[in-house]
């Protein structure tokens, strides 16, 4: 999984995995690897496993990244302040292209 699934997943974990991704990736496991319905139950009790897993990841990364952002700006002065915010935009953005 980690090294066949997690490219393809990463690419796609935005709303892929939300609003019936799975569903979809289900449907095409089954029918691109002809999965028998015992193979098709456990494909989708994985793929469960695997998205809560994922987003519980996302989730505390989330919350390291805010902390972290906190704690440094706990130690800027105003104008430090002001111009850390500056350059998280632009990071921010540049992501988003």
């Amino acid at each position: 999984m980690r090294y066949g699934i997690h490219g393809w997943v990463s690419q796609a974990s935005g709303p892929y995995w939300k609003e019936g991704g799975k569903e979809i990736s289900l449907q095409r496991f089954k029918r691109e690897l002809e999965l028998t319905p015992e193979q098709a139950e456990q494909m989708e009790t994985v793929l469960d496993d695997f998205v809560l897993y994922y987003q519980t990841l996302q989730t505390q990364m989330d919350e390291v990244r805010s902390s972290g952002k906190e704690r440094i700006v706990r130690i800027l002065n105003p104008e430090q302040r002001k111009r850390f915010e500056r350059m998280m935009s632009e990071l921010q953005s540049r992501r988003l292209r």
